[in-house]
């Protein structure tokens, strides 16, 4: 091999693994993106606008990284997806990297059938369990694709709610922010591992919700199509299968069954229309059937109740009456008893609307919220501390060894990267150094 064709065959920057690759916690393009950059020492913004825009050409990324603007940013929640922008982003970073198939971290191979419509969160959703356990296990923490699924609420491994909020500056977190390092809110600094809710421990999971993660997580698990393409012809074939077979042809009952109006089901029979994900899962979940065999134009066996209806413990379906009496009578309970939830959690519960509750026991909810929020500072303090007398050893073990405790250093010394990103923790590490000189 010449000099010259050992330099074309260098890459630009450091080809690392993807995480989880056929698995359902595979990981989403973004958080890749985001894990890349800090393998580099630069922020997302940096390595964005000096490295992947001009490779990719697009002449609205290359003003944004001139003059500034969110509009990537903005819309990041598409580049997990399959559209223009995530293609070309994927195929930049392979060529950057010189590591192949990177499009299995997007949505890419589900194109034909899955629409994007009401498919991805705008902003993050994460489990604080799962990125806690992956810390102190000190394996790397990365953002599963699965969590960017608007249908997704729960934690597959801990039945928890996901979050949407920093627990700490209470700010939604964008899928992908100029400043982003995993397991950091990019607002404020504060670590996303922060206990908001308990783990649901004796709870049982909702049926439906449990039904989206197997089939959502078997989609992205599954990796190799073979001679099994998802085509949008598959989804008219089955779905007149299915009426045909099932419901002798006749649109109504189908339409009772899976609670859809005559007119979508006729357009997505015709072929004009494309089912959402969603109601793709719903049909699946009513008729007990698989959405992979679904997808794939496989034989289906149905296995279904007359009439078919959904679980009554599913999400889907008609409002709880609003109960007054109970809901005073649960309100009180979680105030005078052990457990301590949020708002959110509670109402969810108990099943019925937040802002009801609020509107018709607002000193009962405000109790409960503060109660709430008083239980988050004295966690959030206790954190703070511990993570302080972990700073001041590391300090101290640093200069003892001669050596300057550097955010680096410290970062390194207590295998916490990141760590001094936040706000409370830099400004006691910056105290730490001033008194030592």
């Amino acid at each position: 091999m010449t000099y010259q064709s050992f330099l074309k065959k260098r890459s630009i920057l450091y080809d690392i693994s993807p995480i989880g690759v056929g698995s359902a916690e595979v990981e989403s393009i973004t958080s890749y993106l985001i894990r890349l950059s800090y393998e580099h020492n630069l922020s997302v913004g940096q390595i964005v606008s000096k490295v992947l825009a001009p490779l990719m050409k697009k002449n609205s990324l290359l003003r944004s990284s001139r003059e500034g603007g969110n509009r990537f940013y903005d819309g990041a929640k598409t580049l997990n997806g399959y559209m223009e922008y995530s293609v070309d982003l994927v195929n930049t970073i392979e060529s950057a990297t010189g590591r192949g198939n990177l499009g299995i971290l997007t949505l890419q191979k589900w194109k034909e059938v899955i629409p994007l419509r009401e498919l991805l969160d705008e902003s993050l959703s994460w489990c604080p369990y799962c990125l806690r356990e992956s810390s102190e296990s000190q394996q790397t923490i990365y953002y599963p694709m699965i969590w960017n699924f608007k249908i997704i609420t729960t934690c597959v491994h801990h039945q928890c709610e996901l979050l949407k909020v920093c627990v700490n500056c209470n700010n939604k977190i964008p899928i992908l922010h100029r400043h982003s390092i995993i397991g950091l809110c990019p607002n404020c600094g504060s670590k996303l591992d922060q206990f908001c809710s308990p783990i649901g421990g004796n709870r049982e999971q909702d049926s439906w919700q449990s039904f989206v993660l197997k089939e959502i997580g078997e989609l992205l698990a599954f990796d190799s199509l073979n001679d099994d393409k998802p085509i949008r012809n598959n989804i008219v074939s089955q779905l007149t299968q299915i009426n045909d077979d099932e419901f002798s042809g006749n649109i109504t009952s189908f339409s009772k069954a899976i609670k859809t109006p005559n007119s979508t089901i006729r357009s997505w029979i015709s072929g004009d229309a494309i089912p959402t994900l969603e109601s793709q899962l719903r049909i699946c979940y009513a008729l007990n059937i698989s959405l992979i065999d679904f997808l794939l134009n496989r034989s289906l066996r149905v296995r279904m109740n007359s009439p078919i209806t959904f679980k009554k413990d599913s999400n889907i379906g008609k409002v709880k009456k609003f109960d007054r009496e109970l809901a005073e009578k649960k309100l009180n309970e979680y105030l005078t008893g052990n457990e301590i939830i949020s708002m959110t959690q509670i109402a969810i519960e108990i099943g019925f609307n937040k802002r009801v509750l609020y509107r018709n026991f607002p000193w009962l909810c405000r109790q409960l919220s503060k109660r709430y929020m008083d239980l988050i500072s004295i966690q959030k303090e206790k954190r703070l501390q511990g993570l302080k007398g972990k700073v001041n050893f590391a300090v101290e073990t640093l200069v003892k060894q001669g050596n300057y405790p550097s955010r680096r250093k410290v970062e390194g010394y207590l295998k916490l990267p990141g760590l001094l990103k936040e706000r409370e923790i830099q400004e006691f590490w910056k105290k730490l150094i001033t008194d030592k000189r």
